[in-house]
């Protein structure tokens, strides 16, 4: 049985615009996510959180910050760059090599989004996941 965190946690991340600081959000997420007594979401929010800053670095070039959240029992994870460009959802045809993140963030999260930011530059894409989504 998996314990529940009785304690809301919060911390952000932030990484240069290079692919493979990308590791670094999935090792931080992951050490958090099991200290938090979290391990069935820890592969499903690597996987989200690893396409949303790769997504991030990849069409911004700019600076990412990962907030990462545990509150009423969910996990939310947000992704903000600076850049005032939105991400678009795509249907990719079979050979495409890219295309699919926001897809599969839909497929897999309870609830996801992107949000502009009132009080400066940028937007945040965020998911969600809740371990009584994974109990069915």
């Amino acid at each position: 049985m998996t314990e529940t965190p009785s304690t809301a946690w919060c911390y952000a991340l932030r990484i240069a615009p290079q692919p493979w600081m990308v590791s670094l959000v999935r090792n931080s997420l992951k050490t958090a996510l099991f200290q938090q007594h979290q391990p069935e979401l820890v592969d499903t929010a690597c996987l989200l959180a690893s396409e949303l800053a790769t997504n991030s670095i990849v069409h911004s070039g700019l600076p990412v910050t990962v907030h990462m959240e545990w509150e009423d029992g969910r996990l939310r994870v947000g992704v903000h760059d600076d850049s005032p460009e939105l991400p678009q959802q795509r249907t990719p045809e079979p050979g495409d090599e890219g295309g699919r993140g926001l897809l599969l963030v839909e497929a897999c999260a309870s609830a996801w989004g992107v949000r502009t930011c009132p009080t400066g530059p940028g937007k945040d894409v965020w998911f969600e996941l809740s371990p009584r989504s994974w109990e069915r």
